[in-house]
């Protein structure tokens, strides 16, 4: 089985933003599952993805984010997620939160790791699949 890491960034990216990212986001997503890749979360992605959710009460967004992951491979904490974080954080020179996203993917078997995030682009630990997002005119 091929195991492919879903970022936080890459939902918010598939939910919230410009429906042009939008588009983008939900294209590759659904290429990967049409290739044989399980769409992976953990933890970390679920609480990322309802914090804002919850504090604005916008229970919508909430449903529409529990809908959608509903159907991913959940990973779980473990004992020594923080240990391999701090390694991550040194090899790849990542910020506490993003190496704890690189080291859950690691725990779950992951072979990919998908996001819409360009600094993630030189990982060693695991291969970067960065979604690149079109660019947006700025209206004046």
């Amino acid at each position: 089985m091929k195991f492919a890491y879903i970022e936080t960034s890459t939902w918010i990216n598939a939910v919230e933003n410009d429906p042009a990212f939008n588009v983008v986001v939900i294209n590759h997503l659904q290429s990967l599952k049409r290739d044989g890749w399980i769409l992976c979360i953990s933890e970390m992605v679920l609480l990322e993805l309802y914090c804002k959710p919850i504090k604005e009460e916008n229970y919508d967004l909430l449903h529409l984010y529990h809908q959608i992951i509903e159907n991913t491979n959940h990973i779980p904490c473990y004992k020594e997620m923080l240990t391999e974080s701090l390694r991550i954080i040194y090899t790849d020179r990542l910020h506490v939160s993003d190496a704890i996203h690189v080291a859950m993917a690691k725990q779950g078997s992951c072979d990919l790791f998908v996001t819409t995030d360009k600094h993630f682009k030189n990982l060693t630990v695991i291969n970067p699949y960065v979604i690149e997002l079109p660019k947006l005119e700025i209206l004046k």
